[in-house]
């Protein structure tokens, strides 16, 4: 069963993905998702020299952005376990030791941040509410939460809300993490704060935010208002709509 609207706008992240890398912030090497010979998880240098396979392609799920810890020693990806399961957290050194795949964390929305220290892994979780006749109307709401990996426990951050909410940047010191907000017409650039949830703007027109280095400023994606079409907009927002079979 599909939402009719709500996979428009997963699309519009997924086409920008698709030409995303990460980096550590001081590190010589990039963490992209090859596609050649099936889906795998390389990184290689500043000039794409000297690539090498840290995951293989039967552990890389449906992810394009693979998040680095502060020191380059560490990566959180996108995996899958099986072929037609929802995909999970996947964790891996940067030298393609210690992998470690979390059945139970399912990414929903998105690919999943690293933490700057390395100790944890925000992501976006998908509550779907049913109503109506027979309950074939949904509405979508979405929450950040935080997976850490030594108590191997997810506690939300965010409150369910009624928008797109996809994490893309820790600020350098772990405090925010900045992320893109998208309420089925405008897209917005907003900074979670850890210790509190509380979300603020960066940035209109703006998605996949990224600090810079030091923290003092951030890079990101300028992105139109969404127009939807005359049939989009009979079925709702892209957050609302009919469930088909």
């Amino acid at each position: 069963m599909i939402g009719r609207v709500s996979l428009l706008a997963l699309a519009v992240f997924a086409v920008a993905a698709v030409f995303a890398s990460a980096a550590p912030p001081e590190g010589p090497r990039l963490a992209v998702v090859a596609q050649e010979y099936g889906k795998e998880v390389i990184t290689i240098g500043p000039l794409g020299e000297g690539p090498l396979q840290i995951v293989d392609s039967k552990h890389v799920g449906p992810g394009a952005i693979p998040s680095w810890s502060a020191d380059g020693s560490r990566l959180a990806f996108t995996a899958e376990v099986y072929p037609d399961d929802d995909p999970v957290l996947g964790v891996v050194n940067a030298d393609g030791g210690n992998l470690r795949i979390y059945p139970r964390i399912r990414l929903e929305l998105g690919d999943p941040v690293m933490a700057p220290d390395g100790r944890s892994a925000a992501f976006a979780r998908i509550q779907i509410l049913r109503h109506g006749p027979g309950k074939k109307t949904f509405t979508l709401r979405i929450s950040i939460w935080l997976f850490d990996f030594q108590e191997r426990a997810a506690r939300p951050l965010t409150r369910w809300r009624g928008e797109y909410l996809i994490p893309s940047s820790y600020s350098p010191d772990g405090s925010a993490l900045a992320a893109t907000s998208f309420d089925g017409r405008r897209f917005r650039a907003v900074a979670i704060d850890l210790s509190s949830g509380r979300i603020s703007p960066l940035a209109r027109n703006a998605a996949e935010p990224v600090y810079a280095p030091d923290g003092s400023n951030f890079a990101f994606v300028r992105r139109r208002p969404w127009r939807p079409t005359e049939a989009q907009e009979e079925a709702g927002s892209t957050l609302t709509g009919e469930l088909r079979i």
